[in-house]
């Protein structure tokens, strides 16, 4: 760029001394001027791309660093290149001990229910090594303490490059631990009574339905044993329904003592209790 600017000015102010450089040397004060642009125009330019290359950088880390989804970027060798606070906050390790660091022994990749991965099946290696960009909601990852916790992640594919130094993927992650909570809190309400704990009317017919299925297969019987509260109303009217809840949880509490293992005790509504029993053989042992 250099040659060519130079050649350029100066075969306009003297052609001559485009392919003539002697010449040059009739007109010093000039080509100590042109020479002297060219170098300042140079550092110049460098200096400002220099700092436009700095604006970028710092503004790519402070979305890094405010952003309060965990991330972090892989090389072709599985090394960790960057990581967000926000990822040190989720594992316990710091930036400086994760650059660096294989990604799969770091956070220790494994299944929705705790199965660890080797390199071989780990999905996160097989989705960068496939360049292909995944999100998963059945995953762990271990903390620094060794602990571990549900994760839903996102893997995107960057470049192909086979460079150790190069970035090839990013991955964002976030804990889902209070969402699996919450989802077990409602799974749980759906199929359970919110006084007793006892399983609802839904779940008893599950039940039921599975231990039909069992009697056809292995010729038992299976008993379902109906009962309720006599005046359970009176109590209700006469000393408050907190008196009654209190009654119903202590009637729960005799009945699961009375069921044998494998039994269902369950509680359909109001003062009505059933329990399903497996396998009693009579009516008389029900």
């Amino acid at each position: 760029v250099y040659v060519v600017v130079h050649h350029g000015v100066v075969g306009v102010l003297t052609p001559t001394a485009v392919y003539n450089h002697a010449a040059a040397w009739n007109r010093p004060v000039l080509w100590a001027m042109i020479h002297g642009a060219y170098v300042v125009l140079a550092a110049a330019a460098n200096l400002i791309a220099w700092r436009l290359s700095e604006q970028a950088r710092e503004g790519t880390v402070a979305v890094l660093n405010a952003t309060g989804e965990a991330l972090f970027g892989i090389d072709s060798e599985g090394s960790i290149t960057f990581a967000n606070p926000a990822m040190s906050r989720l594992t316990g390790w710091s930036i400086e001990e994760m650059e660096g660091a294989h990604h799969h022994v770091l956070l220790g990749h494994a299944s929705g229910d705790g199965r660890t991965y080797d390199l071989t099946t780990c999905p996160v290696c097989s989705d960068i090594e496939a360049s292909t960009g995944e999100n998963r909601d059945d995953h762990q990852f271990a903390r620094r303490d060794g602990g571990r916790f549900p994760v839903e992640y996102s893997s995107h594919p960057v470049s192909a490059s086979s460079r150790a130094d190069v970035l090839v993927a990013v991955v964002n992650f976030e804990d889902v631990t209070d969402r699996r909570a919450f989802e077990e809190e409602l799974a749980h309400r759906a199929l359970h009574d919110s006084l007793t704990g006892l399983p609802n009317r839904t779940l008893f017919v599950d039940h039921v339905v599975l231990g039909l299925a069992e009697m056809e297969r292995s010729g038992t019987s299976l008993a379902v044993i109906f009962c309720d509260l006599d005046r359970f109303k009176r109590i209700n009217d006469s000393l408050g329904h907190e008196a009654g809840d209190r009654l119903l949880c202590q009637v729960t509490e005799r009945l699961m003592a009375a069921a044998r293992a494998g039994d269902t005790v369950a509680r359909l509504g109001g003062d009505e209790f059933v329990i399903c029993c497996g396998a009693v053989g009579t009516t008389a042992n029900a």
